[in-house]
């Protein structure tokens, strides 16, 4: 409304505004003491909320979309990244091949920072969208810490599913992974390494798996990385965060140089040399299509009430009145 009635005022007025200016400030200085400095008071108060009302709306500008602290952070960050040789980036579209990155729309890495050269190695926070359909519809977002670390070679799917980050409803436990996968793909390893993850492997690359996942890199896993989720997945390992990382925290980056270094380490040992026997070239870098990707588990339980709720339909539409 303000915006309006100036464009009115300034569209009636706009032809003479020259002249009542000139006007208006003659009249202040030409007055009479001291009505002079009534009127000057008068124009300096107007001035001031004039002031106000355009640092209001540079303000407003400025912070649209982001507040102040954000933009501090990202330059914190910037600088961080510029001494330490990393690349930073906020706001980007990521095309990951993770389980993580699979699901929802509006994908996009909230911050992140990344390696300039050599092997790639990325830290950062992720966030997508899930959107409800129907009349009432929600938007939720979900938001993961993850890093990646990239491998000298293609590997089967694996995933490591930790147990402590799981959802439990009345001691039922799930995953909080956004995408399920079969139960006939776990693989039970030796130790109580099972009651720390849940080993998803393809079937029949069972023997890859347990050539990845020896008892040493086990032991580092539950010890760096045991509230985390990891996955292998073509030449890379993602390790998630079901909470985003506090990209401003020395802690944090602790946290990922020890992982790195342990976890991450072993398994470019262990992978440096894998070769997929089912390809028959070891000289390729590349695996069967029955281990790229784990299958995905079916909602059985989703299907048989889609399937309930609508034959109820069907009977109480065009069968119950006749009987």
């Amino acid at each position: 409304m303000p915006a309006i009635g100036f464009a009115f005022v300034a569209l009636i007025l706009g032809p003479q505004l020259g002249s009542i200016s000139g006007a208006v400030f003659r009249g202040l200085f030409e007055a009479p003491f001291p009505f002079n400095l009534i009127s000057l008071g008068v124009f300096a108060f107007w001035l001031v909320v004039a002031g106000v009302v355009v640092f209001g709306v540079l303000r407003l500008i400025l912070n649209l979309g982001f507040p102040r602290g954000w933009w501090e952070a990202a330059l914190r960050l910037t600088r961080f990244a510029a001494a330490n040789g990393l690349v930073y980036g906020h706001e980007e579209s990521v095309a990951y091949p993770g389980s993580v990155f699979q699901v929802g729309t509006r994908r996009v890495a909230e911050r992140r920072l990344s390696s300039a050269a050599g092997r790639h190695t990325e830290i950062g926070n992720y966030r997508y969208v899930v959107e409800s359909s129907g009349e009432n519809k929600t938007v939720t977002v979900h938001r993961w810490g993850y890093i990646a670390v990239g491998l000298d070679r293609n590997m089967p799917h694996m995933l490591l599913d930790s147990r402590a980050n799981d959802c439990s409803v009345f001691g039922i436990r799930s995953s909080n992974l956004p995408i399920q996968f079969d139960r006939d793909q776990v693989l039970s390893l030796e130790g109580d390494f099972d009651r720390h993850f849940t080993l998803y492997a393809p079937q029949e690359y069972e023997r890859d798996a347990l050539y990845v996942f020896t008892p040493d890199l086990m032991a580092l896993l539950i010890d760096e990385a045991g509230g985390f989720d990891v996955e292998i997945v073509d030449d890379t390992m993602f390790i998630y965060s079901a909470t985003p990382f506090d990209l401003l925290s020395p802690a944090t980056y602790e946290r990922m140089r020890a992982i790195v270094a342990t976890v991450g380490a072993k398994t470019l040992h262990q992978t440096a040399r894998y070769a997929d026997e089912r390809v028959g070239d070891r000289l390729r870098n590349e695996v069967a299509p029955p281990g790229r990707r784990l299958r995905r588990r079916t909602p059985w339980l989703a299907i048989v009430l889609g399937v309930a709720i609508t034959a109820w339909w069907i009977w109480d539409t065009f069968f119950s009145s006749l009987f």
